[in-house]
Formats: C-alpha cells, structure tokens, sequence
C-alpha cells in the first residue's frame, strides 16, 4: 500500500511538471511533446499504482494493466517526437519518428486484447500475450533511436543547450533503464512475474528530477518563471495546511479538555478564526519560499514575466 501511494504521488509531481511545460513559452512543439510525455508516464505510473493497489478487484486491475500498455506506447511516441525537435528540428529524427510511430499505433489498439496480457491469474504475477516480445522491442527500439538523437544533438551543441541535453538525457536512461528492467525483461524471464513491476514507474522520478532542476538552473525551454511560480503555491499551501490543522485540532483538545467546551461548539468558535488568519499568513509564507527557498524576490514581476513568455 505504501509503494501505492508513493505512485500516486509521483504521478501528481508529473502532472505538476507537464502542466508547468504547457505553458505557452518560446520552444511551443518541443514544450507541448515533452508535456504529453510527462503526461503519458504520470498514467503509466497511476496505472501501475491502481494495479499493486491489493484492494483492487481482479478484471479492474486487468483493466488498468492494460491501459499501461497504452500509456507506454503513448509515452515512447512522444518520447522520440520530443528528440527529434529539441532543442532543434533535425529532418532524418523526424523520418525516423514518423517510422518508429506508426509501427507503434496498432499496439494502442492490441493493449486491450489478449495480446499482450491475457489474464492476472495471481496478484504478483501475469498471463503474458504472445505479442508482448514483440512490444517490448519495438520500445527498445525506438526508445535508442530517441536517446541516439539525444546524443547526437549533445555532440553537436555548447554551452546552455548542451547542459539541458544532457540533463534530459540522463534522466531518460534512468527511466528507461529501470522500467525495462522491471516492466518488460523480469516478467519476460520469470513468466510474468509482476513482483518488482512497481519499481519501474518509480524511476520516472530520476526523469523528472532531473527536468525539474535543468529548468530551474538551466532554464530548460524558458519555462523557470512558471515553473517558480507553482513551487511557491505548493510549497506554500501544503505547509499552511499541516500548520492549520494541527492548531485547529489541538485548540479544540484545549477547549475540550481546559473550558470544557464541546467539540462541536470548540469548532464553530474556532473555523472563522483560522480562515481569517489563513491569508495574511499565507502572504507572509509565500514571501519566505520566495525569498529563502526558490531565491525570488519580486513576486508580481515573475506574475508578469509569466503573463508575457
């Protein structure tokens, strides 16, 4: 149960991350196929999350096992699209892509069948398809041609794209080496064993980690103002909302037990006090974080770099 949740927060973090890419700014396709990657493996890894999930019923957890076949096909698509364009447009990666791509659509299609996955007849364990071989090369395949480009392209480049390159990079051999490992060689070689399958969606972290800190101290795509911004609501709210809970709860044991105020009573007196404290508090939080934490000190400026990217 704990490695579920841990799944579920890591696809939040990709969701935060493929919103934040979104936005409009100056690198548009290139931007817009990273986000949808990001997007893609945030599915793959609540998919997975549901799947391990031991108080799912057995034809949903078939369900979602092959909607991760799906996402994985969409992700590896996106995935080479995103190389072929950034941080420029090469026309032999796009031919490839285009190739690589439309060998890869029909398995949108056979992830809902028998194909790759034909039963969960144990709780760590598949009834493998006769195709999923098959799957599993095509995403070998075209994830190399990807990283090839990738590689490619750092050779080619100086100074701030070649950072940003090889940030991508390697956060892209982490997550493809860790989910080839425990998505596609151990159930291939173990006759779908699914023990570590958990493993592999969790090495999308190593991907966006190293995304998170390229657009942040590199300026990867120009999205750093944005991406600041969103940090500074996060951080800001989670913090005000533990704080403002744990005073909540613990004035209203104080008036239970110290006046002898009932609960219900402690709760009405209390709740108009909290939420009128809540914003001139979360003012001040959010002029720390900016300050101390993410380094920003004109809030309203990076609302106009923003509004203006």
């Amino acid at each position: 149960m704990s490695i579920s949740l841990l799944l579920v927060a890591a696809s939040i973090w990709n969701v935060i991350l493929a919103v934040a890419v979104s936005r409009k700014t100056r690198h548009q396709r290139a931007q817009h196929l990273f986000a949808w990657y990001l997007f893609w493996v945030a599915g793959w890894t609540m998919c997975t999350a549901i799947v391990i999930c031991p108080y799912i019923y057995q034809p949903t957890a078939l369900l979602f096992s092959r909607a991760t076949f799906v996402c994985a096909t969409c992700f590896t698509c996106y995935a080479i699209w995103f190389c072929a364009l950034f941080p420029y447009p090469s026309r032999i990666s796009a031919m490839i892509a285009l190739i690589l791509t439309l060998c890869g659509l029909p398995w949108l299609a056979l992830s809902w069948t028998t194909a790759l996955i034909k039963d969960l007849p144990g709780p760590e364990h598949v009834a493998l398809g006769s195709d999923f071989s098959l799957f599993a090369i095509w995403v070998t395949v075209t994830t190399l041609a990807a990283l090839l480009c990738l590689a490619h392209k750092l050779k080619s480049t100086r100074g701030l794209e070649r950072m940003q390159i090889a940030y991508i990079l390697t956060g892209m051999v982490g997550m493809y080496i860790g989910g080839a490992i425990c998505n596609l060689l151990i159930p291939y070689m173990t006759d779908g064993s699914t023990t570590n399958a958990a493993f592999g969606p969790l090495c999308s972290l190593i991907l966006t980690t190293m995304a998170s800190y390229a657009i942040l101290r590199h300026r990867l795509m120009d999205i750093s103002v944005i991406l600041r911004s969103l940090l500074t609501y996060i951080l800001t709210i989670c913090s005000l909302t533990l704080l403002f809970m744990e005073l909540f709860f613990s004035l209203q044991r104080v008036a239970r037990f110290y006046f002898h105020i009932p609960s219900y009573y402690a709760s009405m007196i209390l709740a108009p006090c909290v939420a009128a404290l809540f914003h001139p508090v979360f003012l001040g939080m959010r002029f720390l974080v900016n300050r101390f934490i993410l380094k920003t000190t004109d809030y309203r400026k990076t609302l106009r770099e923003t509004s203006q990217a």
